[in-house]
């Protein structure tokens, strides 16, 4: 079988699932693997995933399937089909149906049946992806203690491919990005005084689903740091100051972090310098997301933008910048260590991380794509403080 017709495998009941690529994209995609792999002499990528955030994205990328729980590998070989292995008859079923693998397995012993597959394999080594921060420490050293040298660690190269996105990969994101924002303005049109952190939340969660985003959190504060929590029983009241952020993956599974600032009042004028501040820190870095910069002069802008706003940094909640796809962080980071540069086809989350007078902050977020003339917000969003009726 061809590579073709092994990109043939999704099977529905006539239509392609819309989370799921353009065959072209899963052409490209699967010939820069293959690419990759023969200039490195790996006779098969083995990768692996978890479901989650962070841990999901490299099986998504080479196989389509969405892991909504558990572990699990996808085997690549240099020709032929490629095979995914998942712990769960149920998830094996689906995956048959709805990603583009058609040889989806179930394995009690994921990694032994990972090794098994790869093993046999006479020549060149195998490229392993993910194998330190996606697989469990006992699947890990299993594969690790079984190929020994003929194991090489494939993540930073695969990770390369995955951070520079097509031009349909960036339409998918945005597409998320814009289903998280009617989500946002769901959250505005339901808060109110009185009802519960539960009640507003589920209707922002509620639009979010219907916009095909079912991976995700929804975490809001009312205190000063610009640190949330999972919504509560708590009522909101009259004087909160509500900072809403939600993390979601959208249909094709690429990610957005976006978040936005509410009350039922105008903000006194130092919260509104803060915000105003923060929202100025925020586009001065994207407008920096420019083809070619380098991430530790990016890092930089947010604490110029605070200091000469006569702001002075007391401290920080996180770095201001970091690249997101199919998983929740990529790189480039925005921090002074890193000497990577951008380029065209990334996608940077940016959230200005400074906290000023001990511990107040602000918390906003949006995903800019990188151009050779800075970055472009994805959700289309106006980030401004929102005030509701109360």
């Amino acid at each position: 079988m061809d590579q073709g017709d092994a990109m043939a495998g999704v099977r529905t009941d006539g239509d392609v699932p819309t989370f799921l690529p353009s065959r072209a994209e899963i052409d490209r995609r699967m010939g820069a693997l293959r690419t990759l792999m023969q200039a490195n002499g790996w006779a098969a990528l083995l990768v692996a995933g978890r479901a989650g955030a962070t841990d999901a994205g490299f099986v998504r990328y080479t196989s389509g399937w969405r892991l909504w729980g558990g572990s699990s590998f996808v085997v690549l070989r240099a020709d032929g089909d490629p095979t995914i292995l998942l712990g769960s008859n149920s998830q094996v079923h689906w995956a048959n149906q709805f990603s583009w693998v058609r040889d989806a397995r179930y394995a009690e012993d994921l990694a032994g049946a990972a090794v098994d597959l790869v093993a046999g394999l006479a020549q060149g080594t195998v490229g392993a992806v993910g194998l330190g921060r996606s697989a469990n420490s006992h699947d890990a050293e299993l594969i690790r203690s079984r190929l020994g040298p003929g194991l090489a660690d494939a993540t930073s190269a695969v990770t390369s491919l995955m951070v520079r996105k097509s031009i349909e990969e960036r339409a998918l994101q945005a597409q998320g990005a814009r289903a998280i924002a009617a989500a946002h303005a769901r959250f505005a049109a339901e808060l109110r005084p009185g009802r519960s952190e539960f009640e507003v939340v589920a209707a922002a969660v509620e639009t979010a689903v219907r916009g095909g985003c079912t991976d995700g959190i929804a975490h809001l504060s009312t205190g000063s740091l610009p640190y949330i929590h999972p919504p509560t029983t708590r009522t909101f009241a009259a004087d909160d100051v509500v900072k809403f952020s939600m993390e979601y993956a959208g249909p094709a599974g690429y990610w957005i972090e976006l978040s936005g600032v509410y009350s039922f009042r105008q903000p006194t004028r130092e919260e509104q310098r803060l915000f105003d501040v923060t929202r100025a820190a925020m586009d001065a870095v994207g407008s920096g997301l420019r083809t070619g910069a380098r991430a530790s002069a990016v890092a930089a802008i947010s604490e110029r933008v605070f200091a000469d706003a006569g702001l002075a940094m007391t401290g920080r909640a996180i770095w201001d910048a970091h690249g997101i796809g199919l998983n929740v962080i990529e790189p480039p980071l925005a921090v002074a260590g890193d000497g990577s540069t951008y380029e065209e086809g990334m996608v940077i989350n940016v959230h200005p991380g400074i906290l000023v007078n001990g511990d107040h902050g602000i918390y906003l977020q949006d995903n800019f794509e990188v151009t050779d003339d800075g970055g472009v917000i994805q959700s289309g969003r106006d980030h401004v403080w929102t005030v509701v009726p109360g």
